[in-house]
């Protein structure tokens, strides 16, 4: 618990090691591996207590395994040494002796206390400072209140000696940190103009038939000629990929793991990070729908900034995007089809879009992400265990996903609905000098009613967000035009309906 170093060869402790882990350079190996050591786990750690067939003493036994979390990570080849050394330790609770058995937590604490040690050891060579007295008399009996206090004790310094590294010059997770919500959450978005621009043919184009160095060489001069950039020293680590599956359809497998979780094997992981084939992703749509941010962190910066944070920043990463796209495409439109630009209803129909779209921008940034942001950084700057930074970035993200209308999947549709209008709406601007004029009207009167409709489904007053979605409601009918035409009403102070 102290030293990180297991020494059972009759297998009569409570934890045990994987004997062909590896057990020093592993850091050097797979520097990019964004995997995690430890599962992150606080608010139910017993629901990583799974049946593990096949181990020490027979089928059945029960384990807590440090390789387990609430769903399987991408686990490519090249990182199986990474791997290895996640699964390095599990504990069989079977083997916990009675008078450390109650309370579930002292085990635990002492699992934790050696893998951090493990991990202290191994990474940058250092031990925690424990009392050399406080040591010697954990080796004497002392009762069970006593004993337990000490394993808390340990528990805390090597906790908050994992803390320490993290905090450090050489690891700056809060750099870090500063540097993900720079271009994941676009807090300085110019470089994300430039991408539009540069990158507009590609990003029309399906996935399968856009080679993904084009658009991160794109990417990465885009960032470099950023405002952020020359004060970022984190900037060269930001890349982009294609991801699998549409941004809805991740957020609803990450419901579903999240109301039926399961354990399955890294190979059956709908999130494997494997290169897209054309049949994996729909031809009807372009990259702009798959098109996400990487980071290429190292270890041990992953033990908090792992495959999970990354997912979840991407999902505000591809919303924003979409946003944005659709705006430019609007404006652009505009001033470039003369056809269009002469129907009224076509001028109040891109007028209403583009409120929204700027509008819901303008909301996400100062009503929902600098707030919760603010929050995050107060709490991760007193955190004083390695499962605080963990609370604290879920925390923020279940925040976001619920004030940016993520988290309900009713209002997340219509939210989507309204930027796939968007895209008819251009889509009728591309064919305009084509198409009779009376077939333009009817056409423009059904995309208007679209759009009130869907707009009147978003502001439902129902669900556990709509409080938080107030001041959007607000601010896109800052002029009382949906009020007065009954479209929706802002229903400030009401309790929500289930």
């Amino acid at each position: 618990m102290r030293e990180g170093v297991l020494e059972d060869p009759y297998a009569e402790f409570f934890i045990t090691e994987v004997e062909e882990a590896p057990r020093a350079g592993w850091p050097a190996k797979e520097p990019k591996s964004v995997m995690r050591l430890f599962p992150e786990i606080s608010a139910n750690l017993d629901a990583f207590v799974m049946a593990a067939s096949g181990g020490r003493g027979g089928g059945g036994e029960e384990f807590y395994s440090a390789s387990l979390s609430s769903s399987a990570l991408p686990r490519p080849t090249a990182q199986q040494d990474v791997v290895s050394f996640e699964r390095r330790f599990s504990m069989n609770k079977l083997l916990v002796p009675s008078f450390i058995e109650k309370p579930s937590r002292i085990p635990k604490m002492i699992f934790f206390a050696g893998r951090y040690c493990c991990l202290l050891r191994e990474s940058s060579h250092t031990r925690p400072s424990f009392d050399n007295s406080a040591e010697e008399d954990l080796r004497e009996w002392s009762g069970v209140d006593a004993l337990h206090s000490k394993i808390q004790e340990s528990f805390e310094i090597a906790s908050g000696a994992v803390i320490q590294m993290l905090f450090s010059s050489t690891v700056d997770f809060m750099g870090h940190l500063s540097s993900l919500k720079t271009y994941f959450l676009q807090e300085r978005s110019d470089w994300v103009a430039d991408l539009l621009e540069n990158a507009e043919d590609l990003l029309q184009k399906p996935p399968e038939k856009v080679k993904i160095h084009s658009l991160r060489v794109l990417l990465q001069s885009a960032i470099a000629r950023s405002s952020a950039a020359a004060s970022d020293p984190y900037h060269s680590t930001i890349s982009c990929n294609f991801a699998d599956s549409l941004l809805e359809d991740c957020l609803q497998a990450r419901a579903k793991r999240k109301t039926q979780p399961t354990y399955p094997s890294p190979s059956a992981s709908p999130y494997k990070n494997k290169p897209h084939s054309p049949g994996s992703l729909s031809k009807a749509m372009n990259c702009i729908h798959f098109l996400q941010l990487e980071a290429d962190l190292q270890w041990p910066l992953t033990l908090v900034l792992d495959a999970h944070v990354i997912e979840r920043f991407n999902g505000i990463f591809r919303l924003f995007l979409r946003m944005k796209t659709c705006e430019r495409m609007l404006a652009s439109l505009w001033y470039t089809n003369e056809t269009l630009s002469s129907f009224a209803t076509a001028y109040g129909i891109k007028h209403q879009l583009t409120q929204f779209l700027r509008q819901y921008l303008f909301y996400a940034a100062h009503f929902v992400v600098e707030p919760l942001w603010s929050r995050l950084i107060g709490r991760v700057s007193q955190t004083d265990s390695v499962f605080s930074i963990t609370n604290a970035l879920n925390d923020f993200f279940e925040g976001v996903e619920l004030g940016l209308a993520m988290a309900s999947p009713q209002r997340f549709s219509s939210l989507l609905r309204i930027l796939d209008i968007c895209r008819r709406f251009c889509e009728l601007g591309v064919y305009s000098s084509t198409t009779t004029t009376p077939l333009i009207e009817a056409t423009l009167h059904a995309i208007e009613d679209d759009f009130l409709r869907t707009l009147s489904e978003l502001a439902a007053p129902t669900g556990a967000d709509y409080t938080q979605l107030v001041p959007l409601l607000t601010w896109i009918d800052f002029t009382g035009f949906y009020a007065r035409n009954n479209i929706y009403h802002v229903l400030r102070g009401a309790s929500y309906t289930a």
